[in-house]
């Protein structure tokens, strides 16, 4: 198997967990998908495929951070508490690494003074 066939599957399985999770909160809360969706901003059709963990396509759902934020204010839950714990891998190729930049020091922050002496 390819890595971006294992990939996607992990994504699938991530998508199901997480829809599966949401409805759970949901429905220990005693909401409706309706009152959900009004509260969050959502039509009832985009909150169903949240619950459904797949787009309108048959894909693999990707939500927005606004209707994940949205979804978890009116759950009252953080988004951690939202979002399945194990997260798949999404990263393509090697990480990034960062290089520091150095800059000069301000004449007006004696911190970055001492730190370059």
């Amino acid at each position: 198997m390819s890595e971006q066939q294992e990939s996607n599957e992990e994504w699938a399985s991530f998508s199901h967990k997480f829809a599966r999770h949401l409805q759970q909160l949901r429905v220990e809360r005693g909401y409706s998908q309706d009152q959900v969706a009004y509260a969050a901003g959502l039509s009832r059709s985009s909150y169903q495929r949240l619950e459904r963990g797949r787009s309108q396509s048959g894909t693999d759902l990707n939500p927005t951070l606004r209707n994940l934020l949205a979804v978890a204010q009116v759950l009252n839950v953080t988004l951690d508490e939202l979002v399945p714990h194990e997260w798949p891998e999404v990263r393509v190729g090697n990480p990034v690494r960062m290089k520091r930049r150095r800059s000069n020091p301000s004449p007006d922050n004696p911190a970055e003074q001492a730190a370059e002496e």
